[in-house]
């Protein structure tokens, strides 16, 4: 009796799917909006990326209604904003003479 070989399958956990190769997916002309939790009520609701002719830009969209009741979208279409670097908070556990 041969010995048993482990079938050569996918597996979503261990490997990426062979249909979606990320390396050859073109995000031209495409985006994604996420939901945005903010106590703000001014802040938009969801903000994401978005991609035009090969630009990134960022968007936000706020949910509104209208005066007659009617929910709406309103948009807007940013350049991406600069990601701040992070800097540390000054310790002050040290000693301090006055």
């Amino acid at each position: 009796m041969p010995p048993l070989s482990p079938k050569k399958t996918h597996h979503p956990w261990t490997q990426p799917h062979p249909l979606l190769n990320m390396a050859q997916y073109d995000n031209t002309n495409s985006g994604a909006a996420f939901r945005k939790e903010n106590a703000n009520p001014k802040a938009p609701q969801f903000a994401g990326p978005l991609n035009v002719d090969g630009k990134e830009y960022e968007i936000a969209i706020w949910e509104k209604t209208s005066k007659a009741g009617s929910p709406w979208l309103s948009l807007k279409v940013g350049k991406p904003r600069e990601k701040k670097a992070f800097k540390p908070k000054p310790s002050y556990d040290e000693d301090v003479n006055f």
